[in-house]
């Protein structure tokens, strides 16, 4: 770090530059190894320096070599011209170094995305973290995380297993609100309107508001908390499937056939619909694991009289016929 006796320094030769006071060499040593960086010491030093005194001698001296000439009807300055390419060159300067500081804090950026027709896709973070992201989703992350904190932007769905580090916590900016853990599993799903539900398998988590950090609540595992048009709620996790889009296991103990055939259509990207809505209100106690679309309709169809059918967008189920 530079000491007052330094920053001093720097400012007589910027002063004497202007002024005109140093030679051929020193200026062409100032020009090359001139940057502007930002300040290393935050506390403001008083350095005089008579502005209008050292404008008037690089007047002076412009006037001494020819580069400001009168005329009969009215000054012509040329040093004008000087001045207005000596400003362009600092206006290129500037413009390379902010897009220098752009491309240094963007370059180390990763972002995937999935799309529709059943895509997911599994990503390991540079913390050891592991992110399942469904269909439809995006994430965007540092190749290397801070020293003091680990963050991430998402969108969508997806399921995260954070690396436990107690003094560097995991933030992900998702809809409007911030998600803080620790080290956890948890399951973010984020709908088309911006309403944000996150489910808690182990640890903890906190859901906050990304404007007011002090809004915000605390969900354990087993609970599933919402952020709905600028509330949240906390409930007990009623849907125990909400894992399914990435296990292909679902449990079901007297379920309605409405409610499975809705988890189905949500996972497997179907349109299953019934011919009878009588249908709907059969109940149904099973599990399954790693099926086929297929495999599954066939085993709910042979235990409960009923048949499929593939149309060309469409499944639908009915009664079979006497």
């Amino acid at each position: 770090m530079k000491d007052k006796n330094e920053n001093k320094k720097e400012l007589e030769l910027i002063k004497e530059f202007i002024e005109g006071d140093i030679n051929e060499n020193e200026r062409v040593n100032f020009v090359e190894k001139t940057e502007i960086k930002e300040s290393e010491n935050q506390e403001n030093e008083i350095f005089e320096f008579d502005v209008n005194e050292a404008w008037t001698k690089l007047h002076k001296r412009f006037e001494n070599n020819g580069l400001i000439i009168e005329d009969k009807k009215a000054p012509v300055i040329r040093m004008y011209q000087k001045l207005m390419k000596f400003a362009a060159v600092i206006l290129l300067f500037l413009s390379l170094s902010f897009v220098g500081y752009y491309v240094y804090n963007t370059k180390n950026l990763v972002s995937y995305r999935t799309v529709h027709n059943y895509q997911t896709k599994e990503i390991k973070l540079s913390d050891g973290s592991k992110v399942s992201l469904n269909e439809n989703s995006s994430i965007k992350f540092p190749e290397e995380f801070d020293d003091n904190i680990r963050k991430i932007e998402f969108t969508g769905e997806g399921f995260f297993e954070i690396a436990k580090m107690s003094n560097k916590p995991f933030i992900i900016v998702a809809g409007g609100t911030e998600v803080k853990v620790l080290g956890t599993s948890f399951n973010v799903n984020i709908s088309n309107d911006k309403n944000v539900e996150v489910t808690v398998r182990t640890g903890k988590v906190q859901l906050s508001e990304k404007k007011n950090p002090k809004k915000n609540v605390l969900i354990k595992p087993g609970y599933t908390g919402t952020y709905t048009k600028g509330e949240f709620l906390k409930n007990k996790t009623e849907n125990i499937n909400y894992l399914s889009w990435k296990t292909h296991k679902f449990y079901y103990n007297c379920t309605k056939l409405s409610k499975v055939i809705s988890d189905f259509n949500k996972v497997y990207k179907t349109n299953i619909i019934f011919a009878n809505n009588k249908i709907g209100e059969t109940e149904l106690t099973t599990t399954f694991e790693n099926k086929s679309i297929e495999t599954i309709l066939t085993i709910i169809c042979t235990s409960h009289g009923l048949r499929y059918e593939k149309t060309e967008n469409d499944i639908i189920l009915s009664f079979k016929k006497p």
